[in-house]
């Protein structure tokens, strides 16, 4: 069949090579030989599987690469950010609730008011089931917190390099790359730590994961925006304070009602840490 004949079976445009330029299928024959089938799977695992291990590689060991190629409009070769962050955040929330690791803690510190200055410590049983009863709704909310903080982790990057000439779809695609190379770390160092079973290893690996989000951050903010390393520096910090202090209103948001809840009969004080 000549060129001029051949049109897509999708949307019947007239085909002008491989694909439609009209709906982007590929032009393959509606009835395939078991062959062209068994091509047709190895050619998608293949090149979805380079595709990963491409994409995975240059996340981890590269800052700022793929949100450079993203914004470069080479994206076919990489996994999309939205993508990563999914595969990693996902498989960070699974590994802490498979663990038993929460992944924020809160510690509370509940006293009786009505003592006045002589306040007394509450029954250590209400203490301990409330701390037990806020971890479990941060474990259960804050995946789905994420979905407001990374757009503010964004914001507050566009609002310090806001000379930067980057729209704020930029600085998105930016931190989901960021988060999905923080979340894999993340989880690495949970399983790892729960593998190894010794109460030592669990903390020192997520303290090293912690660092290398932090180093991963100043480094990518360089290599995507440029200027000084002490420059990238100092701004990371500064949206690492102002995203911290956002991370504890939504915790608060999630944890408040319940403790009001439990405790709105009762003469408490409650005094909130994170750790």
């Amino acid at each position: 069949m000549s060129d001029a004949s051949r049109e897509c079976t999708n949307c019947h445009a007239p085909l002008h090579g491989r694909f439609c330029a009209r709906c982007g299928q590929e032009d393959r024959p509606p009835d395939p030989t078991l062959s062209e089938l068994a091509a047709e799977v190895v050619h998608e695992v293949s090149d979805l599987d380079g595709r990963i291990l491409r994409s995975v590689r240059r996340l981890f060991l590269s800052p700022g690469f793929l949100t450079r190629e993203h914004l470069k409009g080479r994206r076919v070769t990489w996994v999309s950010p939205i993508r990563l962050y999914l595969i990693f955040s996902v498989a960070y929330f699974a590994i802490t609730s498979f663990t038993g690791a929460p992944p924020l803690n809160l510690n509370f510190q509940l006293t009786d008011a009505s003592a006045g200055s002589a306040a007394q410590p509450l029954d250590l049983s209400i203490e301990e089931e409330t701390q037990r009863a806020a971890n479990e709704a941060l474990a259960a909310w804050i995946p789905r917190a994420m979905f407001i903080l990374v757009p503010v982790f964004a914001w507050l990057l566009s609002m310090v390099r806001r000379r930067a000439g980057r729209n704020y779809p930029h600085h998105l695609i930016f931190a989901c790359h960021v988060f999905a190379a923080f979340f894999g770390a993340q989880a690495l160092a949970v399983a790892a730590g729960w593998a190894v079973g010794h109460p030592m290893v669990g903390p020192a690996l997520g303290v090293a994961a912690f660092v290398y989000g932090l180093i991963y951050l100043v480094l990518a903010i360089r290599s995507v925006y440029g200027g000084t390393l002490a420059r990238a520096l100092v701004h990371a910090m500064i949206v690492l304070a102002f995203y911290w202090v956002a991370t504890i209103v939504v915790a608060g948001a999630i944890v408040g009602p319940l403790i009001w809840a439990r405790f709105q009969a009762s003469p408490v004080t409650t005094l909130p840490s994170s750790r």
